[in-house]
């Protein structure tokens, strides 16, 4: 429910603090920090399947030219580490 209303969130007049797509009025902050909170939860997302991928599929790791080390070092990151 909660990701659904982050969705809705727009930066359309944010300046003016013009009434966003959601149901309340959110100035420039307030949708940066949802974006950034969007951001962290799909990298920690991605990083997970990563995690859950490598043991299954190291060939198809190997097969596309990146190494084991540089996978386990890309999921071993936190969320907010780019």
């Amino acid at each position: 429910m909660y990701a659904n209303n982050l969705n809705k969130v727009s930066w359309e007049g944010a300046e003016r603090g013009v009434r966003a797509r959601g149901t309340a009025t959110l100035g420039v902050g307030a949708l940066k920090a949802v974006a950034t909170l969007r951001l962290w939860l799909r990298r920690s997302q991605q990083r997970a399947a990563l995690r859950a991928a490598l043991p299954r599929d190291a060939a198809f790791f190997h097969d596309i030219g990146v190494s084991r080390a540089s996978v386990y070092n890309e999921a071993g990151k936190w969320f907010w580490q780019a």
